[in-house]
């Protein structure tokens, strides 16, 4: 929360660039709010820890600068109720084979970090199949991995973005709402387990 608040208020502070991003976005034909998110991260060097643009925090921020009249995104962007769901692959994914009783017995496991659309299908699938939440939606900044194995895909695990407030959460921590403000960013929840 506390990033996308810091790319709004970048964007805040520089109105007239942003504006001439989005103009020259739209006069290139790019439309879809995605594009044009990855044009301002580029445009106003938007990246995080690891270097990546950080591309659903900069929609987020677009989206409130829209809502407040500060800019005009593309009107022919999908609208954010969308029917569009995850994208999956047709058929579930196959199930492992010849799996070990012990977890020490698993050949070549590893924990994948989902990073290419296949990977992201083969998440959503097993997810959509196998666990009782499906696949998804998940907010704000996300970590997706999968579960692989000589023997098939054994399941996966997602991160997305904590509850802004959670008065347990937060009382056991300590955090009045200045703090929760300052350090909510480096909280994650985890919202899919599946082995």
């Amino acid at each position: 929360m506390e990033i996308q608040r810091q790319v709004g208020r970048s964007l805040r502070g520089d109105l007239t660039r942003l504006r001439e991003v989005l103009d020259g976005a739209m006069a290139q034909g790019v439309h879809g709010l995605g594009q044009v998110a990855d044009r301002v991260c580029e445009a106003f060097d938007f990246r995080d820890g690891r270097g990546r643009w950080q591309r659903a925090s900069c929609s987020a921020a677009l989206a409130d600068l829209e809502a407040a009249g500060h800019v005009s995104l593309p009107r022919d962007r999908p609208s954010r109720g969308g029917a569009r769901g995850p994208r999956v692959f047709p058929q579930p994914v196959a199930p492992a084979v010849d799996v070990p009783a012990t977890v020490g017995e698993v050949r070549d496991l590893a924990l994948v970090w989902v990073e290419t659309d296949e990977q992201r299908r083969i998440w959503n699938t097993l997810m959509a199949h196998e666990h009782p939440r499906g696949a998804g939606p998940f907010v704000g900044p996300q970590l997706r991995y999968l579960v692989g194995s000589a023997h098939g895909w054994l399941g996966g695990v997602g991160f997305a973005a904590s509850a802004r407030r959670l008065r347990d959460r937060d009382a056991w921590i300590g955090w009045d709402a200045a703090r929760r403000r300052a350090h909510l960013h480096r909280v994650l929840g985890l919202c899919r387990l599946l082995v």
